[in-house]
C-alpha cells in the first residue's frame, strides 16, 4: 500500500502497489469511481483467497472523509490476483462493494463474508472489471 501526496495539494490517495518477479512495482489500476481523492489511511489489509481461485487476493480498508458528515468513514478496496498479463492484481467493485468494513476483523470473518456473498450471487464467480 502506498499513501501518494501531492506538494501544495491537500488530496492524498491510497493505492495497491505490487511488484511481479523480476519486474518494477507498479500502480495497481482502480477505476474513477474507487479512486478516493481524500484517503486519510489505510486499515485492516488481509490476502485471502475471496474468490476460490486457489490464489492469494488483497482486501484492504481505506478512511476517507465522508461526504455527508464531518466524520470519516472506512471503504473496503479489493482485487483479484490475476491469472494473467500484465497486471497482476485487478479491482473487483463487486467484491469491494459488498464487503463491509467490518467483514475486516479477521481472515475468518473475510472468508465468510466471501462465501455468503458468493452463494447471494447465486454462484456466479466474482471477477474483475
Amino acid at each position: 500500500m502506498a499513501q501518494i501526496q501531492f506538494k501544495r495539494l491537500t488530496n492524498s490517495y491510497c493505492r495497491l502497489v505490487a511488484q511481479v518477479e523480476g519486474a518494477p512495482q507498479l500502480l495497481v489500476p482502480t477505476p474513477e469511481s474507487a479512486q478516493h481523492d481524500a484517503c486519510k489511511g489505510v486499515g485492516a489489509a488481509y490476502t485471502v483467497d475471496l474468490n476460490g481461485d486457489g490464489r492469494l487476493d488483497y482486501v484492504y480498508s481505506v478512511k476517507v472523509a465522508s461526504n455527508r458528515t464531518g466524520n470519516d468513514v472506512e471503504d473496503v478496496m479489493a482485487f483479484f490476483r490475476a491469472s494473467s498479463g500484465h497486471q497482476p492484481y485487478c479491482y473487483s467493485s463487486v467484491a469491494s462493494r459488498h464487503l463491509a468494513p467490518s467483514t475486516l476483523a479477521s481472515v475468518q470473518t473475510l472468508q465468510l463474508a466471501a462465501k455468503s456473498l458468493a452463494t447471494r450471487l447465486n454462484a456466479a464467480p466474482i471477477v474483475c472489471e
